[in-house]
Protein backbone atom coordinates (compact mmCIF):
# COMPACT_ATOMS: atom_id res chain seq x y z
CA UNK A 1 0.00 0.00 0.00
CA UNK A 2 1.48 2.97 -0.73
CA UNK A 3 1.59 6.61 0.41
CA UNK A 4 -0.64 7.93 -2.05
CA UNK A 5 -1.90 11.98 -2.71
CA UNK A 6 -4.61 10.92 -0.34
CA UNK A 7 -2.68 10.29 2.55
CA UNK A 8 -0.66 13.29 1.74
CA UNK A 9 -3.66 15.09 2.27
CA UNK A 10 -4.88 14.08 5.22
CA UNK A 11 -1.38 14.56 6.79
CA UNK A 12 -1.60 18.15 5.23
CA UNK A 13 -4.67 18.36 7.29
CA UNK A 14 -3.30 17.53 10.23
CA UNK A 15 -0.31 19.80 9.79
CA UNK A 16 -2.38 23.06 9.29
CA UNK A 17 -4.33 22.33 12.90
CA UNK A 18 -1.24 21.55 14.77
CA UNK A 19 0.23 25.25 12.34
CA UNK A 20 -2.92 26.71 14.14
CA UNK A 21 -2.55 26.06 17.55
CA UNK A 22 1.17 26.77 17.65
CA UNK A 23 0.55 29.79 16.15
CA UNK A 24 -1.28 30.60 18.95
CA UNK A 25 0.53 29.65 22.11
CA UNK A 26 3.74 29.06 21.30
CA UNK A 27 5.10 32.40 23.02
CA UNK A 28 2.99 34.00 25.77
CA UNK A 29 3.45 37.51 24.10
CA UNK A 30 1.68 36.11 21.25
CA UNK A 31 -1.64 36.53 23.65
CA UNK A 32 -0.27 39.42 25.72
CA UNK A 33 -3.17 41.28 27.02
CA UNK A 34 -5.80 38.62 26.96
CA UNK A 35 -6.92 36.48 29.90
CA UNK A 36 -7.07 32.70 28.50
CA UNK A 37 -7.46 29.75 30.99
CA UNK A 38 -5.80 26.42 29.35
CA UNK A 39 -7.44 24.16 32.09
CA UNK A 40 -6.73 20.94 32.24
CA UNK A 41 -3.31 21.95 31.13
CA UNK A 42 -1.03 24.93 33.31
CA UNK A 43 -0.03 27.36 30.98
CA UNK A 44 3.41 26.56 30.67
CA UNK A 45 2.48 23.08 29.49
CA UNK A 46 0.05 24.70 26.95
CA UNK A 47 2.64 26.63 25.84
CA UNK A 48 5.54 23.97 25.85
CA UNK A 49 2.83 21.78 23.85
CA UNK A 50 2.07 24.58 21.39
CA UNK A 51 5.95 25.17 20.89
CA UNK A 52 6.05 21.39 20.01
CA UNK A 53 3.26 21.79 17.84
CA UNK A 54 5.93 23.69 15.45
CA UNK A 55 6.93 19.81 14.15
CA UNK A 56 4.02 20.94 11.21
CA UNK A 57 6.84 22.47 9.94
CA UNK A 58 8.61 19.37 9.50
CA UNK A 59 5.83 17.27 8.51
CA UNK A 60 5.22 19.99 5.33
CA UNK A 61 8.78 19.40 4.34
CA UNK A 62 9.02 15.67 4.12
CA UNK A 63 5.30 16.08 2.32
CA UNK A 64 7.43 18.71 0.07
CA UNK A 65 10.10 16.40 -0.54
CA UNK A 66 8.14 13.11 -1.00
CA UNK A 67 6.06 14.98 -3.93
CA UNK A 68 8.96 16.47 -5.75
CA UNK A 69 10.70 13.81 -5.83
CA UNK A 70 7.68 11.66 -6.92
CA UNK A 71 7.44 14.40 -10.10
CA UNK A 72 11.25 14.78 -10.34
CA UNK A 73 11.51 11.14 -11.30
CA UNK A 74 9.03 11.55 -13.93
CA UNK A 75 10.10 14.36 -15.41
CA UNK A 76 12.00 14.03 -18.66
CA UNK A 77 13.81 18.19 -19.36
CA UNK A 78 16.37 19.75 -17.93
CA UNK A 79 16.28 20.64 -14.30
CA UNK A 80 16.05 24.08 -14.37
CA UNK A 81 12.81 23.54 -16.38
CA UNK A 82 11.70 21.84 -13.30
CA UNK A 83 12.29 24.15 -10.89
CA UNK A 84 10.79 27.01 -12.93
CA UNK A 85 7.33 24.86 -13.50
CA UNK A 86 7.14 24.15 -9.49
CA UNK A 87 8.53 27.44 -8.31
CA UNK A 88 5.64 29.02 -10.65
CA UNK A 89 2.80 26.66 -9.58
CA UNK A 90 3.46 26.80 -6.01
CA UNK A 91 3.36 31.24 -6.48
CA UNK A 92 0.57 31.53 -8.49
CA UNK A 93 -2.03 31.01 -5.25
CA UNK A 94 0.09 32.77 -2.87
CA UNK A 95 0.62 36.35 -5.42
CA UNK A 96 -3.25 36.09 -5.20
CA UNK A 97 -3.27 36.06 -1.77
CA UNK A 98 -0.08 39.23 -1.57
CA UNK A 99 -2.28 41.26 -3.39
CA UNK A 100 -5.53 40.63 -0.92
CA UNK A 101 -3.26 41.66 1.95
CA UNK A 102 -2.09 44.94 -0.02
CA UNK A 103 -5.23 45.72 -0.54
CA UNK A 104 -6.18 44.97 3.20
CA UNK A 105 -3.32 47.07 4.18
CA UNK A 106 -5.05 49.93 2.82
CA UNK A 107 -8.08 49.62 4.44
CA UNK A 108 -6.46 48.41 7.78
CA UNK A 109 -3.73 50.63 7.56
CA UNK A 110 -1.78 49.98 10.84
CA UNK A 111 1.13 47.85 12.72
CA UNK A 112 2.51 45.22 10.58
CA UNK A 113 -0.43 45.69 8.07
CA UNK A 114 0.35 49.01 6.78
CA UNK A 115 2.73 49.15 3.82
CA UNK A 116 5.01 51.70 4.84
CA UNK A 117 5.24 50.78 8.06
CA UNK A 118 6.77 47.08 6.85
CA UNK A 119 8.61 48.09 3.93
CA UNK A 120 9.70 52.05 3.50
CA UNK A 121 12.27 53.47 6.21
CA UNK A 122 14.42 57.00 5.78
CA UNK A 123 17.17 54.43 5.64
CA UNK A 124 16.23 52.64 2.66
CA UNK A 125 14.75 55.22 0.07
CA UNK A 126 12.46 54.09 -2.83
CA UNK A 127 14.88 51.61 -4.31
CA UNK A 128 14.88 49.67 -1.37
CA UNK A 129 11.15 49.82 -0.31
CA UNK A 130 10.47 48.63 -3.99
CA UNK A 131 13.11 45.59 -3.47
CA UNK A 132 11.66 44.89 0.01
CA UNK A 133 8.39 45.01 -2.00
CA UNK A 134 9.71 42.38 -4.78
CA UNK A 135 11.31 40.24 -2.65
CA UNK A 136 8.12 39.64 -0.52
CA UNK A 137 6.17 39.20 -3.46
CA UNK A 138 8.36 36.82 -4.89
CA UNK A 139 8.03 34.71 -1.67
CA UNK A 140 11.86 35.38 -0.99
CA UNK A 141 12.10 38.10 2.04
CA UNK A 142 13.19 35.20 4.60
CA UNK A 143 15.99 34.28 2.01
CA UNK A 144 17.18 38.00 2.13
CA UNK A 145 15.83 38.88 5.34
CA UNK A 146 13.82 41.66 4.34
CA UNK A 147 10.81 42.51 5.91
CA UNK A 148 7.35 41.10 4.82
CA UNK A 149 3.91 41.87 5.31
CA UNK A 150 3.16 38.91 7.46
CA UNK A 151 5.59 36.90 9.22
CA UNK A 152 4.31 33.35 8.52
CA UNK A 153 5.47 33.64 4.87
CA UNK A 154 8.69 33.12 5.65
CA UNK A 155 8.18 29.03 4.47
CA UNK A 156 7.78 30.16 1.17
CA UNK A 157 11.47 30.97 0.74
CA UNK A 158 12.29 27.39 2.61
CA UNK A 159 9.78 25.89 0.11
CA UNK A 160 12.05 27.31 -2.95
CA UNK A 161 14.79 26.25 -1.55
CA UNK A 162 13.63 22.79 -1.15
CA UNK A 163 12.17 22.75 -4.96
CA UNK A 164 16.23 23.89 -5.90
CA UNK A 165 17.41 21.11 -3.88
CA UNK A 166 15.61 18.67 -5.21
CA UNK A 167 16.78 18.10 -8.39
CA UNK A 168 20.51 17.92 -6.89
CA UNK A 169 19.74 15.56 -4.17
CA UNK A 170 18.13 13.25 -6.42
CA UNK A 171 21.24 13.42 -8.54
CA UNK A 172 22.97 12.09 -5.32
CA UNK A 173 20.55 9.49 -4.44
CA UNK A 174 21.50 8.29 -7.71
CA UNK A 175 25.17 7.40 -7.14
CA UNK A 176 24.56 7.10 -3.73
CA UNK A 177 22.42 4.81 -0.95
CA UNK A 178 20.13 7.33 0.27
CA UNK A 179 20.82 5.95 3.86
CA UNK A 180 24.20 7.96 3.06
CA UNK A 181 21.83 11.53 2.42
CA UNK A 182 20.26 11.51 5.38
CA UNK A 183 22.98 11.09 7.16
CA UNK A 184 25.20 13.61 5.45
CA UNK A 185 22.00 16.49 6.20
CA UNK A 186 22.97 15.57 9.94
CA UNK A 187 26.46 15.90 9.60
CA UNK A 188 27.80 17.93 7.27
CA UNK A 189 26.11 20.82 8.43
CA UNK A 190 27.71 20.59 11.90
CA UNK A 191 30.66 20.02 11.07
CA UNK A 192 31.23 22.37 9.26
CA UNK A 193 29.88 24.50 11.96
CA UNK A 194 26.96 26.32 10.42
CA UNK A 195 24.36 27.34 12.55
CA UNK A 196 21.14 26.63 13.21
CA UNK A 197 19.22 29.73 13.13
CA UNK A 198 15.24 30.46 13.85
CA UNK A 199 13.69 28.90 10.68
CA UNK A 200 16.83 27.75 8.63
CA UNK A 201 16.76 24.99 6.43
CA UNK A 202 19.76 22.87 8.37
CA UNK A 203 16.76 22.58 11.00
CA UNK A 204 14.54 20.67 8.69
CA UNK A 205 17.31 19.30 6.18
CA UNK A 206 17.18 15.98 7.72
CA UNK A 207 13.65 15.53 7.35
CA UNK A 208 14.01 16.93 3.59
CA UNK A 209 16.09 13.56 2.85
CA UNK A 210 13.91 11.41 5.15
CA UNK A 211 11.09 12.68 2.04
CA UNK A 212 13.49 12.01 -0.98
CA UNK A 213 13.97 8.79 0.30
CA UNK A 214 10.71 7.54 1.22
CA UNK A 215 10.04 8.45 -2.34
CA UNK A 216 12.58 6.43 -3.69
CA UNK A 217 12.78 3.39 -1.37
CA UNK A 218 8.88 3.23 -0.41
CA UNK A 219 9.83 2.80 3.04
CA UNK A 220 6.00 3.88 4.30
CA UNK A 221 4.57 1.30 2.33
CA UNK A 222 7.10 -1.01 4.00
CA UNK A 223 5.84 -0.17 7.22
CA UNK A 224 2.21 -0.97 6.48
CA UNK A 225 3.13 -4.20 5.07
CA UNK A 226 4.46 -5.25 8.09
CA UNK A 227 1.60 -3.49 9.83
CA UNK A 228 -0.98 -5.57 8.20
CA UNK A 229 0.52 -8.67 8.66
CA UNK A 230 0.13 -8.58 12.78
CA UNK A 231 -2.33 -9.86 14.65
CA UNK A 232 -4.99 -7.83 16.33
CA UNK A 233 -2.61 -7.27 19.35
CA UNK A 234 0.66 -6.83 17.99
CA UNK A 235 -0.95 -3.80 16.21
CA UNK A 236 -2.05 -2.34 19.28
CA UNK A 237 1.52 -3.05 21.22
CA UNK A 238 3.03 -1.67 17.92
CA UNK A 239 1.06 1.50 18.11
CA UNK A 240 1.69 1.98 21.59
CA UNK A 241 5.46 1.42 20.93
CA UNK A 242 4.82 4.20 18.76
CA UNK A 243 3.06 6.68 21.32
CA UNK A 244 6.02 6.04 23.59
CA UNK A 245 8.72 6.89 21.35
CA UNK A 246 6.71 9.94 20.73
CA UNK A 247 6.85 11.05 24.17
CA UNK A 248 9.93 9.98 24.22
CA UNK A 249 11.11 12.75 21.88
CA UNK A 250 8.40 15.26 22.96
CA UNK A 251 10.73 15.06 26.11
CA UNK A 252 13.79 15.14 24.49
CA UNK A 253 12.70 18.01 22.11
CA UNK A 254 11.22 19.83 25.05
CA UNK A 255 13.90 19.60 27.34
CA UNK A 256 17.44 21.07 27.99
CA UNK A 257 19.25 19.27 24.95
CA UNK A 258 16.65 20.55 22.19
CA UNK A 259 19.22 23.51 21.09
CA UNK A 260 21.88 21.20 20.85
CA UNK A 261 19.92 18.42 18.41
CA UNK A 262 17.11 20.75 17.33
CA UNK A 263 17.58 19.07 13.42
CA UNK A 264 17.69 15.80 14.81
CA UNK A 265 14.41 15.87 16.95
CA UNK A 266 12.44 18.46 14.58
CA UNK A 267 13.08 15.39 11.51
CA UNK A 268 12.67 12.69 13.58
CA UNK A 269 9.43 13.71 15.34
CA UNK A 270 7.81 14.79 11.95
CA UNK A 271 8.67 11.14 10.60
CA UNK A 272 7.04 9.47 13.51
CA UNK A 273 3.98 11.42 12.84
CA UNK A 274 3.45 11.05 9.44
CA UNK A 275 4.22 6.99 10.19
CA UNK A 276 1.36 7.08 12.82
CA UNK A 277 -1.02 8.99 10.79
CA UNK A 278 -0.22 6.66 7.69
CA UNK A 279 -0.15 3.94 9.65
CA UNK A 280 -3.26 4.56 11.50
CA UNK A 281 -4.69 7.86 12.40
CA UNK A 282 -5.44 8.67 8.27
CA UNK A 283 -7.59 5.26 8.21
CA UNK A 284 -10.15 6.38 11.01
CA UNK A 285 -13.28 6.70 8.98
CA UNK A 286 -15.15 10.25 9.62
CA UNK A 287 -11.59 11.61 11.27
CA UNK A 288 -9.60 10.53 8.15
CA UNK A 289 -12.32 12.48 6.08
CA UNK A 290 -12.17 15.57 8.12
CA UNK A 291 -8.73 15.36 7.77
CA UNK A 292 -8.62 15.40 4.10
CA UNK A 293 -11.03 18.26 4.16
CA UNK A 294 -8.65 20.90 6.18
CA UNK A 295 -5.69 19.44 3.99
CA UNK A 296 -7.63 20.33 0.87
CA UNK A 297 -7.52 24.18 2.45
CA UNK A 298 -4.13 24.15 4.24
CA UNK A 299 -2.29 26.15 2.16
CA UNK A 300 -5.05 28.49 1.88
CA UNK A 301 -5.46 28.46 5.73
CA UNK A 302 -1.54 28.81 6.03
CA UNK A 303 -1.51 31.52 3.50
CA UNK A 304 -4.63 33.53 4.48
CA UNK A 305 -5.23 32.94 8.95
CA UNK A 306 -2.61 35.88 9.52
CA UNK A 307 -5.54 37.82 8.00
CA UNK A 308 -7.68 36.77 11.35
CA UNK A 309 -5.11 36.49 13.85
CA UNK A 310 -4.28 40.60 13.23
CA UNK A 311 -7.38 41.53 15.06
CA UNK A 312 -6.91 40.23 18.40
CA UNK A 313 -10.75 40.16 19.68
CA UNK A 314 -11.26 37.91 16.33
CA UNK A 315 -8.66 35.43 17.61
CA UNK A 316 -9.15 35.46 21.66
CA UNK A 317 -13.09 36.09 21.71
CA UNK A 318 -13.14 33.96 25.20
CA UNK A 319 -11.37 33.12 28.30
CA UNK A 320 -10.92 29.58 27.44
CA UNK A 321 -8.13 28.36 25.14
CA UNK A 322 -9.89 25.57 23.70
CA UNK A 323 -13.00 27.45 22.31
CA UNK A 324 -10.40 30.19 21.28
CA UNK A 325 -8.83 27.35 19.04
CA UNK A 326 -11.62 26.11 17.96
CA UNK A 327 -13.55 29.66 16.64
CA UNK A 328 -10.02 30.41 14.85
CA UNK A 329 -9.68 27.18 12.94
CA UNK A 330 -13.45 27.82 11.68
CA UNK A 331 -13.02 31.73 11.12
CA UNK A 332 -9.46 30.62 9.32
CA UNK A 333 -11.43 27.74 7.42
CA UNK A 334 -14.32 30.27 6.16
CA UNK A 335 -11.61 32.54 4.35
CA UNK A 336 -10.15 29.82 2.87
CA UNK A 337 -12.94 28.09 1.13
CA UNK A 338 -14.49 31.75 0.32
CA UNK A 339 -11.73 32.28 -1.24
CA UNK A 340 -10.98 28.45 -3.07
CA UNK A 341 -14.85 29.21 -4.35
CA UNK A 342 -14.05 32.84 -5.25
CA UNK A 343 -10.58 31.74 -6.97
CA UNK A 344 -12.62 28.85 -9.05
CA UNK A 345 -15.53 31.40 -9.85
CA UNK A 346 -13.33 33.89 -11.48
CA UNK A 347 -11.68 30.53 -13.23
CA UNK A 348 -8.43 31.15 -11.57
CA UNK A 349 -7.73 27.07 -10.72
CA UNK A 350 -8.44 26.89 -14.13
CA UNK A 351 -5.52 28.96 -15.08
CA UNK A 352 -2.94 27.42 -13.05
CA UNK A 353 -3.90 24.38 -15.22
CA UNK A 354 -3.27 26.35 -18.27
CA UNK A 355 0.01 28.01 -16.99
CA UNK A 356 1.19 24.92 -15.39
CA UNK A 357 0.66 22.65 -18.91
CA UNK A 358 2.10 25.86 -20.74
CA UNK A 359 5.22 25.69 -18.79
CA UNK A 360 5.54 21.83 -19.14
CA UNK A 361 5.12 22.08 -22.84
CA UNK A 362 7.45 24.87 -23.33
CA UNK A 363 10.45 22.71 -21.68
CA UNK A 364 9.72 19.78 -23.54
CA UNK A 365 9.51 21.11 -26.43
CA UNK A 366 13.10 22.16 -26.18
Amino acid sequence: MRFTKDDTQKCKGAAILLMIFHHMYREVWVYSGYSINFYPLSEAGAVNLADFCKLCVGIYAFLSAYGLTCAYRKWKESASGFVLCRYVKMMMVFWVVYLLAVLTSFSVGRGRWELMTVYAGDEVGISGTLFYILTDAMGLAHLFHTPSLDGAWWYMSFAFAVILLIPVLNRLCDHFREEYLILASLIVPAAFGLAVGENSLIIWLPVVALGISCARRNWLSGLMEHMEELPAVGKLAELCGWLVLLYCLFRLRQGPLKNQFLPLWDSLVPFLVIILLFLYINRLKGFGDILRFFGKYSTLIYLTHGFTQMFGNLTYPFTCAWLNYTIFVAESLVIAVALDLGLKLVRFRDLEDYVEKSLEKKFAGR
